[in-house]
């Protein structure tokens, strides 16, 4: 089996951030239609959520991690 490639290797994974500091990081970038960054949850340890630029506002999609299976 192959390796994944770490989170924290790619330029969109911002760590451990809040949602207020990952839309304000969206907001400098320039809030456009699908922007997007990649943050590890803080409310679940382990998880990480998709902050994503949608419709002039924000959408947060948390990615649950299962060793078992895909979330």
């Amino acid at each position: 089996m192959q390796d994944a490639t770490s989170a924290s290797a790619v330029k969109y994974f911002f760590g451990r951030i809040s949602r207020d500091e990952a839309e304000e990081t969206l907001r400098a970038a320039g809030v456009r239609e699908g922007l997007y960054l990649l943050r590890e949850s803080i409310a679940k340890a382990g998880d990480y959520v998709l902050s994503i630029c949608h419709h002039s506002g924000y959408v947060n999609w948390r990615v649950q991690n299962d060793v078992n299976e895909l979330n």
